[in-house]
């Protein structure tokens, strides 16, 4: 068996299952947060594709009120920003009507995301439906604020139990068992108690041992 110091020892079957557990549990609440994140984005995919297939319908009738209806059921929907038809780089149908030219520019950044269809027999009109992504992935956000917030109090309180053990237990067995002053640990405490009583013990045998030789010395002194 190899011989290990302390704080190898404690590295090896302390430090390191526990920090293996806590990035477990983190690499699981990750795969459950995108888990969360795709179904919720293949939810909105699948409404999109409903709505393209009522506006579809919708333009291949020249039925302007059916896709309007569409369209304005579809926005009743916090998670959508706006709805566009779009013929190339140029509005047909907008809503709202302020909304941003996605035509021209399909925003996908961090907030909004812009999906595009094209209109089903109807190659020329693109069906474009800007996501909300902060509405969408909002109900995830406050679990992913108490994950966030458990993983900096585990690591913090690791990193504490860390400096506490080394100035309480590694410390005092390395430095402190010879000395005067009291220690933290019940058991630490008792042990230099008895460390202290074997150091008396030694010393004092070894006055009586430098006192016996120095008695036979002088008694061979006396005979000479």
């Amino acid at each position: 068996m190899s011989v290990r110091t302390f704080s190898d020892w404690l590295d090896i079957h302390a430090r390191r299952p526990i920090l293996k557990v806590v990035a477990m549990a983190l690499g699981l609440q990750f795969a459950y947060f995108c888990l969360l994140a795709y179904n919720r984005y293949s939810d909105q995919l699948e409404k999109i594709e409903h709505l393209r297939e009522s506006v579809s319908v919708g333009v291949q009738q020249s039925n302007r009120p059916l896709i309007e209806a569409s369209i304005l059921s579809f926005l009743s929907s916090q998670d959508i920003r706006a709805v566009l038809l779009c013929h190339g780089n140029k509005v047909e149908m907008a809503y709202p009507p302020g909304s941003l030219d996605y035509c021209r520019r399909p925003v996908r950044g961090i907030t909004g995301w812009a999906v595009s269809r094209p209109v089903i027999g109807v190659h020329t009109l693109t069906l474009i439906v800007a996501l909300d992504l902060f509405s969408i992935f909002n109900p995830m956000i406050f679990w992913l604020f108490i994950s966030v917030l458990m993983t900096i109090s585990i690591f913090g309180l690791l990193m504490r139990m860390d400096r506490r053990f080394k100035a309480e237990i590694l410390s005092p067995i390395m430095y402190g068992l010879d000395s005067g002053s009291p220690l933290a640990v019940k058991e630490l405490e008792a042990l230099r108690h008895k460390n202290m009583e074997r150091t008396k013990l030694i010393e004092e045998r070894a006055r009586m041992t430098a006192l016996v030789d120095l008695s036979t010395q002088v008694a061979h002194d006396i005979r000479s």
